[in-house]
């Protein structure tokens, strides 16, 4: 985003700031990001370990993948988010949706496959709703969190 060659709006306004030696700190606005689950995320980050909770919900872990998907912190988080990760495989079965983007993000491959197998042979198909899931009859887009569907 912020990278030399970025045409992203931040990346220019900070090739521009250096140009005028302007001290002013250039703003980048986090639109649409949870800023609780933003702020376990810049700890992690940041080497301040004692601030990162160990056990978090499913919920919360769904949101941060959204946004390591978002910013590309795959990588940089691969250690913490293997521990809760592993605090909340006793969830896979109940919240399937959450596990196909949350082992999509972090992995491992083997709850990707096990989630996404188990999601195609277990979806009902309904004539007006297409193939959906779980008790609620939840069509996959509506699974989808908006902040990955950008609705």
């Amino acid at each position: 985003m912020l990278g030399k060659h970025s045409k992203f709006a931040e990346a220019v306004a900070l090739r521009e700031s250096r140009k005028r030696d302007d001290d002013e700190p250039i703003v980048v606005p986090l639109e649409g990001d949870d800023p609780a689950m933003m702020g376990f995320i810049l700890q992690a980050l940041h080497g301040k370990n004692k601030k990162v909770p160990r056990k978090i919900t499913i919920g919360q872990l769904t949101r941060i993948a959204v946004i390591c998907d978002k910013y590309g912190l795959h990588e940089a988080l691969q250690v913490i988010a293997g521990t809760w990760s592993e605090n909340l495989k006793a969830k896979v079965k109940t919240h399937p949706e959450e596990w196909l983007l949350i082992s999509w993000v972090f992995g491992p491959e083997e709850i990707f496959t096990e989630v996404s197998r188990d999601m195609i042979l277990n979806g009902t198909a309904y004539q007006a709703d297409g193939l959906v899931f779980s008790e609620e009859r939840r069509a996959l887009a509506e699974c989808i969190p908006s902040a990955v569907t950008g609705t």
